[in-house]
């Protein structure tokens, strides 16, 4: 032990000849032993122990430890996770990564290295190791906000994009039917699913009237149990009008989707403890006929553009959700999946709902169920 504590003593007075060129010409003078320090330095004696890390007040924040590093194993950091420290100190601590740092995967800090690990980002939803993921169907605290945080910054993104006919006309439900959007997130969302279904973009008489996915508006009003004034996009195609929830017309996807949910499972509430149901892409395409143009038609250059923002959007919102699967309502919204490129998920694909497609029109719940099944998902009895 002696020799140790000469060790911290010689480093310490390594330390302070470093000072300045006066620490040296004080050596000199006084060969025998520094005198004594002033008042205002006496916390860098070398005799001083480090500062102890509950001596200070933190916020903490979650960390995830890199693959091949162990999470350290101190009690004194349990107060909410073990983590990076993200809040200001009672008493100022040593010196900690800053919030503006890069974050350096699971690397820890030069001093107390082995108490400290590294910042994350700032509104990271980011879990302590798999212990700390939430089960499914359970709440996931401030998912809601950050699906609201998505949503108004894909509008954002999306907004002054212009396309060549034979587009003449583009909605967006994000926008004139936001109320019933958000109330769709705030009411059914936030909790880890098992499964995210990802549809291709709003039908005309579904999310483009209501706002949400697959919308029709009964199913909208009964099953979500959802009511507000939907206003007007800023250009109406005359041959489309949006009348929000008293559109009598039938979206025969919505139908059918959200119909074999009520059937399924009895309740939205039961459902969406399993599901999440969320569209890939907001916007709606109208040609000068009034005919709807899928995504998967438009110019690809114009696709491009839209694909980017919408890629994104989509990774961020697994990254909340956290679903063991991912699952495209057709082949369009599948591919857009894969080319995300998610980690840690499945990837498939269920037969879209529309009466354009022949093989939907008798038994679609049936097959469906047949097709998640041979994906791994069992959905009971």
């Amino acid at each position: 032990m002696a020799g140790c504590n000469a060790e911290i003593v010689d480093a310490g007075v390594k330390k302070k000849r470093r000072r300045s060129h006066a620490s040296e010409l004080c050596s000199r003078k006084y060969p025998h032993g520094y005198p004594q320090l002033p008042q205002d330095e006496a916390e860098f004696a070398p005799s001083s122990p480090l500062p102890k890390l509950d001596s200070f007040a933190f916020t903490l924040t979650r960390y995830i430890p890199t693959p091949t590093e162990e999470r350290p194993e101190h009690p004194e950091i349990e107060q909410e996770d073990r983590g990076g420290f993200e809040g200001s100190a009672t008493k100022k601590p040593p010196k900690f990564p800053s919030e503006c740092d890069e974050p350096r995967g699971g690397k820890l800090s030069d001093v107390h290295e082995s108490l400290v690990p590294s910042l994350k980002p700032r509104n990271a939803i980011v879990f302590c190791g798999e212990d700390a993921v939430p089960d499914f169907g359970e709440i996931i605290p401030g998912a809601c906000d950050a699906l609201v945080e998505i949503a108004l910054k894909l509008v954002a993104e999306l907004d002054g994009l212009s396309f060549k006919a034979p587009v003449s006309c583009v909605y967006n439900p994000l926008v004139y039917a936001q109320d019933l959007h958000l109330q769709y997130i705030r009411k059914h969302g936030g909790r880890r699913v098992e499964t995210l279904l990802v549809g291709m973009n709003p039908g005309p008489f579904g999310m483009a009237q209501t706002g949400v996915p697959f919308g029709d508006s009964k199913f909208v009003r009964t099953f979500h149990g959802l009511s507000g004034e939907v206003n007007h996009p800023k250009v109406v195609h005359p041959k489309r009008p949006v009348l929000g929830l008293d559109c009598t017309r039938s979206e025969v996807s919505g139908q059918r989707l959200w119909g074999w949910a009520q059937d399924r499972f009895g309740s939205a509430t039961a459902f969406f403890k399993r599901f999440w149901v969320y569209n890939y892409c907001p916007l709606v395409f109208m040609e000068a006929s009034g005919k709807n143009r899928t995504p998967d038609k438009l110019n690809p250059a114009e696709r491009a553009k839209i694909e980017l923002a919408c890629n994104e959007a989509l990774i961020k919102t697994i990254s909340i959700l956290r679903p063991a699967f991912v699952v495209g309502v057709g082949k369009y919204a599948a591919v857009k999946i894969q080319d995300c490129n998610i980690a840690g998920v499945k990837v498939g694909d269920i037969m879209h709902p529309s009466p354009a497609n022949p093989q939907a029109n008798k038994d679609w719940g049936k097959k469906v169920e047949e097709q998640l099944l041979k994906l791994g998902l069992e959905l009971g009895k």
